[in-house]
């Protein structure tokens, strides 16, 4: 094949198997293995959760401070926040109250977003006048309570940009995303009215409607608490590719390559994986890899998208989990030789 194609390749992390950075690494050798012409701009992708801090760090520059605050079910954490060469805060959610902090054991009923607020606390009393929160990964469902408490339930008063991961309703929050927090079926009706509660509490506080708010129920209700009192709401994808400076990349790639754990329904409700997918041009190739796929939301890709799961070379899903180091380097061959050397080997 002709060389001089442009490739991007912005695979999110495989939750509990393998970095970003090495899905990223992985496909970018064997698409060059291919064609040595190629050029390729590998990295992580983010849109706003578990490891944005880190992504900020090593790719702009951002200097990385720590503070201690309250965890997700009340204990206190050691918490990175970051700021940028130009002065803004950058507050990771996941950092204060995701996965990584929550232990075996998920409690939503529990759960609380108090030491998102008081980041943004801290980040406004050490001068900060702009502050962006990413809320990917989160595993509250408080309705942003904690955070609103936190900050006395008064207006953020600087300008604060939350990036949201899903395009979803404030109260839409619990239904989407409470079973994959923990939440029990019996459970479940308390969150959805505590919710429907909190809705109406921050109207009649601030005269404005959470379900209103674009990606309001992003980090558990946590974006549409914050836009009430003040805060912009942004795509967390559009944010981070603003912040990372993806947008010319991605405007002259050939090929666009992303990946995550599982691509299922949540994916389609506007992560970075499926925006990516479907904002490229009509003619740029498309590939995602990901452990693995729900074949209705692939469905929902463009036509001619390759799409690679770990599941193809173990049929069952803990199995393609835990081999999922030893799958990786086979399934990026594939995924190479089917954007590179014909027409796509496996299609939605």
């Amino acid at each position: 094949m002709t060389g001089g194609l442009r490739a991007v390749v912005l695979p999110d992390k495989f939750r509990g198997s393998l970095t970003g950075e090495e899905v990223a690494s992985a496909v970018s050798r064997a698409m060059c293995r291919l064609d040595p012409s190629l050029d390729v701009l590998a990295m992580p992708l983010t849109d706003g959760g578990q490891g944005t801090l880190r992504i900020l760090a090593e790719h702009r520059g951002a200097v990385l401070h720590r503070a201690e605050v309250t965890g997700p079910y009340g204990d206190p954490v050691q918490a990175g926040w970051a700021t940028l060469p130009d002065g803004t805060a950058v507050i990771e959610a996941a950092d204060v109250c995701g996965w990584s902090r929550a232990g075996t054991r998920l409690r939503p009923l529990l759960s609380t977003t108090r030491g998102v607020g008081e980041l943004i606390g801290i980040a406004r009393h050490l001068g900060h006048e702009r502050i962006i929160v990413t809320i990917g990964d989160t595993v509250t469902v408080d309705g942003g309570l904690g955070a609103i408490e936190a900050l006395s339930w008064s207006p953020v008063r600087v300008d604060v940009r939350v990036a949201g991961d899903v395009d979803i309703l404030f109260t839409d929050a619990v239904r989407h995303f409470a079973r994959q927090k923990g939440a029990t079926d019996e459970e479940i009706p308390r969150l959805s009215a505590q919710l429907g509660r909190l809705r109406e509490r921050y109207r009649d506080v601030t005269g404005r409607d959470a379900d209103a708010v674009r990606c309001g129920g992003s980090g558990g209700g946590l974006a549409g608490a914050l836009a009430v009192f003040g805060a912009r709401c942004a795509p967390g994808f559009t944010v981070m590719s603003e912040l990372l400076g993806l947008a010319d990349p991605l405007s002259h790639a050939d090929i666009v390559v992303t990946g995550e754990g599982r691509f299922d329904r949540t994916s389609l409700l506007g992560k970075g994986t499926y925006r990516l997918l479907t904002g490229r041009g009509e003619k740029v190739r498309g590939g995602l890899i990901a452990g693995s796929v729900d074949r209705h939301a692939a469905g929902a890709l463009r036509p001619g998208t390759v799409v690679i799961p770990f599941t193809d070379y173990r049929p069952r899903t803990a199995e393609a989990i835990r081999d999922a180091g030893s799958i990786l380097d086979e399934a990026a061959a594939d995924l190479a030789m089917a954007l590179l050397d014909g027409p796509p080997a496996r299609t939605p």
